[in-house]
């Protein structure tokens, strides 16, 4: 597997995330990886002035270049993806051992969602540092590539 296929790959965890639900998506064995509940609830707290209204704004919205930003907007997505294992702690880094086991859990055809949900994004964050940033421009990277899947949970 060429590199660049892999980072595809790898990404797909956070997409799982990050996609939208339907009657076929995600998988249940996606929806059960972690408890969305508990990892919503733990970071709105953690995240001062986050509110479902935003994050729904932002899941929802089809204006893909006036997205919400806000900071605790940006806290949240984070938060959340930093509890369901997606991110390592405190750094803008794919946690690649766990997304590795959770793309093995999906269906082919929800892989092919994944990865082209996911693709280029790897390469356009690179460069950012700062965890809450890269996590948010992970969000916008998969919203741009696919509004129809595009959801995030709250």
């Amino acid at each position: 597997m060429c590199l660049q296929h892999l980072f595809y790959v790898l990404f797909g965890f956070v997409v799982l995330v990050i996609a939208r639900k339907r009657d076929d998506w995600p998988s249940a064995s996606l929806e059960n990886s972690f408890d969305e509940e508990a990892v919503c609830k733990l970071c709105y707290k953690k995240c001062p002035g986050s509110t479902r209204d935003e994050v729904e704004l932002f899941e929802k919205t089809t204006d893909l270049e006036n997205l919400p930003n806000s900071y605790p907007l940006k806290c949240f997505m984070h938060c959340v993806m930093e509890e369901a294992g997606a991110l390592h702690r405190n750094a803008a880094q794919l946690n690649y051992a766990h997304v590795m086991q959770e793309i093995d859990k999906l269906q082919k055809d929800h892989q092919k969602i994944v990865i082209a949900m996911g693709k280029g994004c790897i390469k356009r964050v690179r460069d950012i540092t700062d965890p809450v940033e890269f996590a948010y421009a992970l969000n916008v990277c998969c919203k741009k590539n696919d509004n129809d899947h595009y959801y995030f949970i709250y």
